[in-house]
């Protein structure tokens, strides 16, 4: 029996996808999650074993949904013939990537570390995203306890304990998120049920914030499934409001059901409700998510203030802006690196254009990763992470690449870059 996640023979896989072993021979001992997924193609060896074949361009395992630029790289992979193994980890890798990720920027940094030295460490790979061959190290190891004390916080709350109390007995750390959370709710005493009941339903999602996912199937039952713990508060919210089911709710749904209802104040309030019980609260809670503890306080605020108002004296808009950013400065340097530019003659030349930022350490991060050692695969590598960083999820309307900053492209058309340069000269 082959092992589980070990490569497929090179033949059984074609330009732009991977495939890897699930140690089985067995489909029914499949995780359901690989079973039931669009994106994902189940086949197996001639001595029947399984395997899971995926795309390289995330979301995008059909030909008709390539663009000229995937089928550009598709037909250099082609070009190649067969691919050793550290060179398939490396672009599997890549096409992992995924930009709404809380590991950005190292998690980019350790690809292109990868590339130019040519080398491939499993065990030091990060996590990548919610893609395939995501890394196990995360680059955040402490956030379990940070929402560990925010759940304290809010059990403490319930339980009609003081902000005072909360300060004294929690680490000096947590003040300032004490005192914010303490000034959008009124006192104990006068929190309505339904504020009670909102956030109790949020604490039914903390044991896998605080200890991790090891049974996803399990958390959507306890959680978002209908007869789950989440679903017993949501029944009792739903009465209290009278209101249409809500547990699970997706976003299309809620927004018909808002057309229905008249009333403004319990459309907002519905509204409101959903996204604590909605399953873009799931999404907003992915534990692998740049924003995941923004997104929390801003749920908690809601509820506090019982309106759909983002917090009125946070900054907003900061993570788009630093990932635009980033993603200018990695694109510009992959780009510039592909051109053959001179490192020392591009910076010179951008110390002459007032961008409003500086891409100066994500360039030097480039050029030093990648070196001057050039062959054909180490450029495919490289074009490939650009349209990683350039497009990510390929036909997605919000995608999260440097595509999507509008006010970045708009950027570097003024000061006359041209980002798409070198994937431009192969389309011609």
């Amino acid at each position: 029996m082959v092992k589980k996640e070990e490569l497929v023979p090179y033949e059984l896989v074609s330009p732009g996808f991977e495939a890897i072993y699930q140690g089985t021979k067995d489909k029914g001992a499949l995780d359901d999650w690989i079973i039931n997924d669009d994106d994902l193609l189940i086949g197996s060896d001639n001595l029947g074993n399984l395997y899971m074949k995926y795309s390289f361009w995330t979301l995008s395992y059909k030909p008709d949904q390539w663009t000229n630029e995937i089928k550009i790289l598709n037909k250099i992979q082609e070009n190649f013939g067969e691919l050793d193994d550290t060179t398939r980890y490396i672009r599997s890798a890549i096409g992992s990537l995924v930009l709404c990720d809380q590991g950005i920027p190292t998690t980019i940094d350790q690809l292109l570390d990868f590339i130019g030295s040519n080398y491939y460490d499993e065990k030091r790979l990060f996590h990548l995203g919610c893609w395939m061959s995501s890394g196990k190290r995360s680059t955040q190891p402490d956030w379990q306890r940070s929402m560990a004390y925010i759940e304290k916080v809010l059990v403490n709350f319930l339980k009609g304990m003081s902000i005072t109390d909360q300060i004294k007995q929690l680490d000096s750390f947590m003040e300032g998120f004490i005192r914010r959370f303490y000034s959008w709710f009124p006192s104990r005493g006068n929190l309505d049920e339904l504020q009670e009941l909102l956030l109790n339903r949020i604490l039914v999602s903390f044991p896998y914030l605080t200890h991790g996912i090891d049974d996803h199937k399990k958390m959507m039952e306890d959680v978002f499934n209908i007869g789950g713990k989440g679903w017993i508060f949501d029944e009792l919210i739903r009465k209290l409001g009278d209101l249409p089911p809500i547990t699970g709710i997706k976003w299309n749904e809620v927004r018909k059901k808002l057309k229905t209802i008249n009333d403004p104040q319990k459309k907002q309030k519905f509204l409101l409700i959903c996204s604590v019980s909605g399953d873009y609260y799931l999404s907003g809670l992915s534990t692998c998510h740049h924003n995941l503890f923004r997104f929390l306080e801003s749920v908690l605020y809601k509820i506090g203030t019982m309106t759909n108002n983002q917090i009125t004296n946070r900054i907003h808009g900061t993570e788009r802006k630093r990932l635009g950013n980033l993603l200018f400065g990695y694109v510009l340097g992959l780009n510039s690196w592909l051109l053959k530019k001179p490192l020392d003659i591009l910076l010179l030349d951008l110390g002459y254009l007032d961008l409003g930022f500086n891409p100066r350490n994500e360039i030097l991060r480039v050029y030093a990763y990648l070196a001057n050692d050039r062959n054909p695969i180490k450029e495919w590598l490289v074009i490939s992470m650009w349209h990683q960083l350039m497009y990510n999820e390929v036909n997605q309307p919000r995608t999260p690449g440097l595509i999507n900053h509008k006010d970045m492209l708009e950027l570097a058309n003024k000061h006359k870059l041209n980002l798409f340069e070198w994937m431009e000269s192969k389309i011609q």
